[in-house]
């Protein structure tokens, strides 16, 4: 019986690339025959040095420091955690902390939804208890770091706690994750890992809210540094804050009346100058959004802010002639 069964875990790993340590969690899984350049992949990977350190796999919201050990805890049926618990919210990013190579994507009654990747060193990362997958991963993809796997989830013999990704990993049996995911995602490796999340999703405009939902402090610190984000982002970003990113020139002046709804140059002038008066907390919300050149509620309010502070009455947020007198006469226009 058991030689039978070793076999059968033998020929489950030479198909799919699962570990003989974890094949009872390859239940309906979606392995094949890695395509040609999948296989080149593996190979140039599994040359190279094993990870030393590595981020949290959630693209956001979850740093190291909020990461506890959970290898060797007890299990059910007198079984030892072997892995890494990564709580999160339920649908946050799960995305790949290295290249690496999809090898496995199943479902087994333990680790719910799960998906295999091959790693540096020919190590294979077990992403577990997954909500859903990217649309379209496959067997066989090739990923680059940041690059989207999934969702986090309660599948398998997680549901109904809360959610979270089971992180193992296997390379001569298994090892625990936690002592190496030390790093964070860098500002610009997020970016980039959005903008292929976009390109990717079947509903970029859903994804993009979702995202911007999530994470709307990052998404206007981006905005405000100039960052060239997808369209998808920028117009959920404007729904969310009330600010749309219009791209102003520069040089124009303030000649006009400005209420909501204007957008211009003479628009981000204005706003350039209420940021750096920096009157108060409605100032600091329009610093967040950028000087975007569209007069929307963050611009009303902090154009208010200044009028109070400065002596104009009636502090409306209405900018015309009162105040564009009073801030020609500061040097502020």
């Amino acid at each position: 019986m058991h030689k039978i069964l070793s076999l059968a875990a033998a020929l489950l790993v030479a198909a799919s690339g699962v570990p003989v340590a974890d094949a009872s969690h390859t239940s309906g899984s979606r392995s094949s025959r890695l395509p040609t350049a999948a296989q080149r992949e593996v190979r140039r990977l599994s040359n190279l040095d094993e990870l030393e350190s590595f981020p949290v796999p959630i693209l956001f919201g979850v740093a190291p420091s909020q990461v506890n050990d959970t290898w060797g805890d007890a299990r059910s049926n007198g079984r030892t955690h072997e892995g890494t618990d990564i709580f999160a919210r339920r649908g946050a990013h799960i995305v790949a902390p290295s290249d690496s190579v999809v090898t496995s994507i199943g479902y087994g009654a333990n680790g719910g939804n799960f998906v295999y990747t091959t790693n540096p060193g020919g190590e294979r990362f077990y992403f577990a208890h997954l909500e859903g997958y990217r649309d379209g991963l496959k067997v066989g993809d090739i990923l680059k770091k940041g690059d989207l796997i999934g969702y986090v989830g309660d599948s398998g013999n997680a549901q109904g706690t809360s959610p979270h990704l089971h992180l193992g990993i296997y390379e001569r049996g298994a090892e625990n994750p936690y002592p190496r995911m030390t790093e964070e995602f860098t500002a610009a490796e997020r970016l980039s890992a959005v903008e292929r999340i976009i390109e990717d999703a079947d509903d970029a405009d859903a994804e993009a809210r979702v995202l911007v939902g999530d994470q709307l402090a990052f998404f206007r610190q981006a905005a405000a540094r100039g960052e060239d984000l997808p369209a998808e982002i920028t117009k959920a970003l404007a729904l969310a804050t009330g600010v749309a990113p219009v791209a102003p020139p520069g040089g124009a002046s303030t000649s006009r009346d400005l209420t909501l709804g204007s957008q211009g140059a003479d628009v981000a002038k204005l706003q350039a100058a209420l940021i750096a008066q920096a009157k108060g907390p409605a100032a600091a919300a329009l610093k967040a959004a950028g000087a975007t050149g569209y007069f929307g509620p963050v611009t009303q309010k902090a154009l208010a802010e200044y009028q109070a502070a400065v002596g104009i009455s009636p502090a409306s947020g209405y900018f015309g002639p009162i105040t564009r007198a009073k801030m020609a006469q500061l040097a502020l226009l």
